[in-house]
């Protein structure tokens, strides 16, 4: 009977089981959340009396962390208006090159145009195929990025139109669009 080799080299145990145990007492050890609660506290200090009035001392990371939690809404809202219209152009996009390859079945192109809207429609289709989604896009400057390359197809094809006409209307094609 044959005799199977172990799955993990018999030297690498040690190394794995050293491994495991440093992430365990780590997890085990680390500090938890209660703890971070009960510093803030500490740092808080006792309330102060100002007048009739007792004023609360917060801690100086609080205050940080209160301003900076409006400022990431506002570029989060920016980001879900900046997205809805990414999504709205891809859309376009898709329904145009859907279009133009029905309009264009059995159609016969000069050599040169014919390279340069394939080449646009399969960076349009590159661009439709995986589409980042919102989480992808670190802000709404990187959205408008995608939709400049979304732009950048759509106008090449605007500028092939009139060869587009011309060929369908020799082949006895409607023009226009």
């Amino acid at each position: 009977m044959r005799h199977s080799r172990p799955r993990v080299p018999i030297r690498l145990v040690p190394v794995i089981a050293a491994v495991l145990g440093c992430v365990a007492g780590y997890v085990f050890l680390s500090t938890g959340p209660n703890q971070d609660v009960a510093t803030e506290q500490i740092d808080a200090g006792p309330p102060r009396k100002a007048g009739s009035e007792v004023v609360l001392v917060a801690p100086a990371g609080s205050m940080a962390q209160a301003s900076a939690e409006p400022k990431e809404e506002v570029r989060h809202q920016a980001m879900l208006a900046a997205y809805a219209s990414l999504e709205k152009e891809r859309r376009e996009l898709a329904e145009r090159l859907g279009l133009l390859k029905a309009q264009l079945w059995q159609v016969k192109l000069q050599a040169d145009p014919s390279k340069s809207l394939t080449r646009l429609m399969m960076q349009g289709h590159a661009l439709l195929r995986n589409p980042p989604l919102l989480g992808a896009f670190a802000d709404a400057l990187d959205i408008e990025q995608e939709r400049a390359r979304l732009r950048a197809v759509q106008s090449g094809l605007d500028d092939l139109q009139p060869v587009i006409e011309a060929a369908r209307a020799s082949a006895g094609g409607a023009p226009g669009s």
